[in-house]
């Protein structure tokens, strides 16, 4: 619908352009001179004048016309590229609710290529390309969607759903550093949603833990494992930082609350760490969760042991 409106506004403007040649007779007629005229040569110098005179105002609607007539073309053509767009989009999104994951990669494909500043299908083409490489391990397929989810931060750099998957794939690639800094750039994009935090708090784990599998590298792996193991701390600073009466706008609902995830992701880092104490606390509190309350012991018997 947004393009067709808009195309239909470029009709209601050519139209409205086109209207003054309505009134552009051309050039003015060179008449012969009057018997009251002082001469031939007096006639001849006159009418010349007054078609010299005519000629540049001639000229200057021709230019604004041209100018306008082009500026028409352009948006009927970006209207027309936005249009097929979303069409390429929709089947996309019908081939992806049937499970037809290669026609929805095709179709979104085609939408990025009519429309390549839409942030959303970079997105959706991004998340396919994940997911199909978290499923066959293809090198070249994550990086399809670091490619993807690059384009679209850079036109849509406040979505941060989009700066979560983009962290995902980069840490999949091993490009940790940057993986955390967009997790932590839509921790503060969204400050109030826990969810986030959850997030951050496992790609801090995720960093530490890949990097305590490099002897060398022991000191950052620290670094994140700390940091993961802070997280329900930095959502009591953030919380304690809003204003009271903005509290009712979230009653019946969490806010910004230390959920089984986060309390399993802090649990894991504080095993890894070696503080056996923050372990079994968190560990304990995460098993109450029934979803992850299988991971949760697994984790217990190796925190008992330190």
């Amino acid at each position: 619908m947004p393009a067709v409106s808009l195309f239909l506004f470029v009709l209601f403007g050519l139209g409205k352009a086109l209207e003054g040649f309505d009134s552009f007779d051309g050039f003015p007629a060179r008449h012969a001179p009057s018997a009251e005229a002082a001469g031939p040569s007096a006639g001849n110098i006159s009418g010349n004048t007054a078609i010299m005179a005519e000629r540049p105002s001639f000229l200057k609607k021709l230019a604004q016309y041209l100018a306008a007539g082009c500026a028409v073309l352009l948006v009927i053509t970006i209207s027309w590229n936005v249009y097929a767009g979303e069409s390429y989009s929709i089947a996309a999104e019908q081939a992806v609710k049937k499970g037809d994951r290669e026609a929805a990669l095709r179709n979104y494909a085609k939408a990025v290529q009519r429309d390549p500043l839409n942030a959303s299908l970079h997105k959706e083409l991004g998340r396919l390309y994940l997911e199909n490489a978290e499923k066959t391990q293809n090198a070249k397929t994550l990086e399809s969607a670091i490619e993807q989810f690059q384009k679209g931060v850079r036109l849509a750099r406040g979505d941060a759903e989009l700066r979560v998957l983009y962290a995902g794939a980069l840490l999949q690639a091993g490009q940790l550093q940057e993986g955390v800094r967009q997790l932590e750039t839509a921790a503060l994009l969204r400050p109030l949603e826990q969810e986030f935090y959850e997030d951050l708090a496992l790609g801090y784990l995720t960093a530490g833990r890949l990097l305590l599998k490099k002897p060398d590298q022991k000191e950052r792996a620290r670094f994140y494992l700390l940091r993961a193991r802070g997280i329900p701390q930095l959502l009591e600073k953030r919380s304690s930082m809003i204003s009271k009466q903005h509290l009712r706008y979230w009653s019946g609902a969490p806010y910004l609350g230390i959920t089984a995830k986060i309390q399993l992701y802090c649990g894991q880092a504080a095993v890894l760490l070696g503080d056996k104490q923050a372990a079994l606390y968190y560990l304990e509190e995460a098993a109450r969760d029934a979803s992850l309350q299988a991971e949760a012991e697994s984790w217990r018997e190796p925190a008992a042991a330190l």
